[in-house]
């Protein structure tokens, strides 16, 4: 994992893009008028399956010539206020065909007009449902790999959390760059906006009012962190080491450990929040995604309930 070569670069350019890209945020409403512009021309180059999945809209780009033993689910960021499947479709697309499995890419419900568990409640139910498609089809060989960026990363923790015991359990979560304790509290938080401008303090604190809307912040359908966490699946945590969120990796990661669960934190030197989405620009980039999809494969190459399956316990 160097950040050797022209990454230094390349990161000092992302900084000052962001920079300037947080001078014109503006409301929820005008960042999702600017972003469906970009998703719509995403959608337009690149191939993707609309479908619904238990009354959920999703995104499925199919996955390379490889074949693979199972389905990633993947929750996109945007602090629960904004982002879209369409805005992923490049990892989506990278993903896939690192990883030989199909991405599906949940559309839920975005605060504050659907605060928590709204997005917890959508990605559930694709999960429930990609699970069962795969058990009708593969029987018990095929799995699903829980996955999610940024905000993404705290609704499919809290959604693998409400999956626990079930015949949809993900056999693996992925959480890159995780939010998942909306309390602002983790020291590392005053990189933001500063080393890592890809969040502002400022911009954290309204989305999560945003999505808690009445529940306390210490709910742990908003911080699930918090939550109990024993029986869940492995997990591949990566975060950069300059990221305001930094601490939330290393606090989940701990709690994670510390309730039996498989957990393997990945850091990776110099990079800053979703680092993953520069795929074009950055070699780091790429690795981490191609990292994740050979986690992905690995995991769901393994029955469920064998060494480092589904509820392993190390």
């Amino acid at each position: 994992m160097s950040s050797g070569g022209s990454a230094p670069l390349v990161v000092d350019q992302m900084r000052r893009a962001l920079r300037l890209a947080h001078e014109r945020r503006g409301s929820f409403e005008d960042i999702r008028r600017r972003e469906a512009l970009v998703a719509a021309r995403r959608r337009a180059l690149i191939p993707a399956v609309a479908e619904t999945c238990g009354g959920v809209g999703t995104l499925r780009v199919r996955r390379g010539t490889t074949g693979g033993p199972g389905v990633i689910v993947f929750a996109h960021g945007g602090g629960f206020v904004t982002g879209s499947p369409e805005l992923c479709l490049p990892l989506a697309v990278r993903l896939a065909e690192s990883s030989g499995c199909d991405v599906v890419l949940p559309r839920y419900r975005l605060a504050p007009e659907h605060p928590a568990p709204a997005a917890i409640d959508d990605v559930t139910a694709v999960v429930v449902a990609v699970s069962a498609a795969l058990r009708a089809a593969d029987g018990a060989s095929g799995g699903v790999v829980l996955a999610g960026c940024s905000a993404g990363g705290g609704i499919a923790l809290s959604a693998a959390r409400a999956l626990r015991g079930t015949d949809a359990a993900p056999r693996g979560l992925v959480l890159t760059s995780p939010w998942v304790d909306l309390r602002l509290l983790t020291p590392t938080l005053s990189r933001a906006g500063r080393l890592d401008p890809a969040v502002t303090s400022d911009e954290l604190g309204r989305c999560a009012d945003a999505y808690r809307g009445p529940l306390p912040v210490t709910d742990p359908h908003v911080s699930p962190v918090l939550g109990d966490l024993p029986g869940l699946p492995p997990a591949l945590v990566q975060v950069g080491t300059d990221e305001a969120l930094h601490g939330d990796a290393a606090l989940l990661t701990a709690r994670l450990r510390a309730d039996g669960v498989d957990c393997e934190l990945r850091e990776w030197p110099a990079m800053i929040h979703n680092w993953q989405f520069f795929l074009e620009s950055l070699a780091e980039a790429g690795a981490a995604v191609d990292e994740a999809a050979r986690w992905c494969r690995e995991r769901l190459a393994r029955p469920p309930g064998g060494p480092g399956g589904r509820g392993d316990a190390r």
